[in-house]
């Protein structure tokens, strides 16, 4: 049950983005309104967008103001993924450089001709703690939402697991 509430959260996430990579703005180019209009509709969200290039340069980033110097997303990897799948793809759990928190992003490539080649939805991983509270554990559980790098994104434990620990048994089988 737990997962289902992590699943639909991802999938409402790419059903956003589906949504908004059809935005007329972005199709011609025009990322000033597009990223005005992105803002609107994801404010109160927690969720936000960033747009890069094939070289992984950001072109627009909600977390600030159109214009501002960006440089290169800290999440390249997953993004250069999400190409060679061609498909939506979920990153493992990083320190974003806008954010200076721990985030997460959904990729959803472009298509190669488009003046965005991604678009990405992203979310700080502490926004994921009321999905895993949502539901009722028996008393003295816990529940842990790792990455595929068994890197903790969201805990119900407190401190005992922070965001970004990499877990126990993770870090003994790496010794």
């Amino acid at each position: 049950a737990m997962g289902q509430s992590v699943d639909r959260e991802i999938s409402g996430m790419i059903t956003t983005l589906r949504v908004l990579s059809s935005d007329q703005f972005l199709e011609v180019g025009d990322l000033e309104h597009f990223h005005d209009r992105a803002t609107i509709a994801l404010a109160g969200t927690g969720s936000y967008i960033i747009g890069i290039d094939e070289d992984g340069n950001q072109l627009i980033n909600s977390r600030v103001e159109f214009g501002t110097p960006l440089g290169q997303s800290s999440d390249v990897i997953t993004a250069a993924r999400a190409i060679e799948r061609a498909r939506p793809t979920v990153s493992n759990l990083f320190f974003g450089k806008v954010a200076q928190t721990w985030v997460y992003n959904v990729w959803l490539p472009l298509t190669p001709e488009a003046p965005v080649r991604l678009l990405a939805l992203t979310q700080n991983a502490r926004d994921l703690i009321p999905v895993l509270q949502s539901r009722e554990l028996p008393h003295g559980w816990n529940a842990a939402l790792v990455d595929g790098a068994n890197t903790v994104i969201a805990s119900t434990t407190g401190d005992e697991f922070a965001i970004g620990d990499t877990l126990p048994m993770r870090r003994d089988l790496d010794n």
